[in-house]
């Protein structure tokens, strides 16, 4: 069995392989949504939960840096201007769970 150690660092090497990699590819545009790094496609893409990105301290404290180096090399908006300042526009599964309640 896997300690919670072992599967925290585990995530942290997975993100850190996966910027390693786009990094290299130079994709970073087709990853921004919203004028940040989408959360969805790099949970998907390292294989962890979207919640890891929260909940693991090192894994937002590196997501976090990416983010200040994207926004230093223009990939993404600076603070100012970031359209992630606003909330994600709503799909249609949201106005699905709004009418159900």
């Amino acid at each position: 069995m896997q300690s919670k150690r072992d599967v925290a660092r585990r995530n942290v090497e997975a993100l850190e392989a996966w910027i390693a990699g786009h990094d290299a590819a130079r994709d970073w545009a087709e990853y921004v949504r919203a004028g940040r790094v989408s959360r969805t496609e790099i949970a998907r893409e390292c294989g962890f939960a979207r919640s890891v990105l929260l909940q693991n301290p090192v894994v937002k404290a590196t997501l976090e840096a990416l983010e200040a180096r994207l926004r230093l090399d223009g990939v993404l908006p600076d603070d100012e201007n970031a359209a992630g300042d606003q909330p994600p526009p709503e799909g249609p599964q949201a106005a699905d769970r709004r009418r159900m309640q």
